[in-house]
């Protein structure tokens, strides 16, 4: 593997990893860009730039246009999915190329 390659997939887990850690907070949103993103409870959460999830009194909080935006675009869409297992194919691709080479097929 080159070191490109490394380097690229070094990111591409470190981003998996933090869309996984933003995914624990955004449970905690519910919404759509017409009615408007709302936290479950107060004081509101952040998805970025470092996520961490809501308070615990129980009432809606009407989220940052930040927040509203990476939930709509990366969660409510389904993109967070489809981006990890396109970085999963693409780290794990040298490997199973490299054993089907190996196996002579």
């Amino acid at each position: 593997m080159t070191r490109k390659r490394m380097n690229i997939s070094a990111v591409l887990v470190a981003l998996n990893l933090y869309i996984l850690w933003m995914l624990t907070a955004a449970l905690q949103l519910h919404g759509d860009l017409v009615n408007g993103v709302y936290w479950n409870s107060a004081p509101p959460g952040s998805l970025f730039p470092i996520p961490y999830g809501p308070g615990v009194l129980a009432m809606l909080v009407l989220a940052n246009p930040v927040d509203t935006f990476i939930y709509c675009a990366l969660f409510k869409s389904g993109f967070w999915l489809v981006f990890i297992i396109l970085s999963a194919l693409y780290i794990l691709s040298p490997y199973t190329i490299r054993k089907k080479a190996e196996s002579g097929n």
